[in-house]
């Protein structure tokens, strides 16, 4: 099962989350406006990354000027299907899924607003300023061991969550 959890501020072990701005309040929508719609109340600027499917921007919401991640991926190409015999599009909901369940946790990426057009989806997340645990541990020429413990320890906790939440509830 393909998850994002990304976890935000390694280093200090909370991402620095403010809740959502007036304005910029928590809302899904589908349809062949969705895009539209994420157009109209953000606006995309530089990207921080890109996969396969998928590209990641930092964005701004126009009513209030909060930044955001957005997480732009293309589904047009519904033969994609997973271990689990799920297309790209049902991955990508189960994905949205999960993650609010989790919402709230210090050490997982807060998703806020969600748009399904027919072609693409975009999820909506905090921006975490200190980038993804990736980089921060490649950026590291050597860890100790004890860091590594620290961070392994809030990695597995995290899974257990995140496995706990999406199979309970």
């Amino acid at each position: 099962m393909h998850v994002t959890a990304m976890v935000s501020s390694a280093s200090s072990g909370h991402s620095g989350r403010v809740p959502p701005a007036a304005g910029c309040d928590e809302m899904d929508e589908v349809g062949p406006d969705a895009a539209r719609g994420f157009y109209q109340k953000y606006e995309p600027k530089e990207v921080l990354g890109k996969g396969l499917s998928s590209v990641v921007r930092r964005c701004v919401c126009k009513n209030t000027g909060e930044e955001f991640a957005v997480k732009i991926m293309d589904v047009s190409d519904s033969g994609i299907v997973d271990e689990d015999g799920l297309s790209l599009r049902e991955q990508i909901q189960r994905e949205a899924e999960i993650l609010r369940r989790v919402s709230g946790h210090p050490n997982i990426v807060a998703l806020h607003d969600v748009y399904e057009s027919p072609t693409f989806v975009f999820l909506v997340f905090e921006l975490c300023r200190n980038g993804e645990l990736f980089d921060y541990l490649t950026s590291k020429v050597r860890l100790s061991e004890k860091r590594v413990r620290i961070i392994m320890k809030q990695v597995g906790k995290n899974e257990r969550i995140s496995y706990h939440r999406a199979t309970v509830q």
